[in-house]
């Protein structure tokens, strides 16, 4: 017997009353929301989002990494508290490891960027 079968038997079993919900009261006293209503809503919250750390990077990296090496490479992924910077070959590559002590405390000054503990090259 379904869910919605045995509340009715259930509740005459009790003696109690029964009645079926069927819907969730709505926000918007009944009416339904027109899709362009809530298609604003949504790109509202969108547009009032911060940048990701990820983006504010990318957007400063040719202040953080400097312009020789910004040509060069750039930052792919965050997680786990290490920056994934994809250089461009074996030479940028070694470059960047031999700067990463400076790299990465003008990282950990952005906003967010307190987490970035480690950089990996790729």
């Amino acid at each position: 017997m379904p869910l919605n079968e045995d509340s009715s038997v259930l509740s005459a079993f009790r003696e109690m009353g029964y009645v079926p919900v069927f819907s969730k009261k709505r926000g918007t006293r009944g009416n339904p929301e027109s899709l362009k209503s809530l298609t604003e809503k949504f790109l509202i919250k969108i547009k009032n989002r911060n940048p990701s750390l990820l983006t504010r990077i990318r957007t400063d990296w040719g202040k953080i990494a400097g312009a020789n090496f910004a040509k060069y490479c750039e930052p792919q992924n965050i997680r786990a508290g290490i920056l994934y910077i994809a250089a461009e070959n074996s030479a940028v590559k070694q470059e960047l490891s031999f700067n990463v002590h400076k790299i990465l405390p003008k990282l950990q000054k952005l906003e967010g960027g307190e987490n970035i503990r480690k950089i990996r090259l790729l």
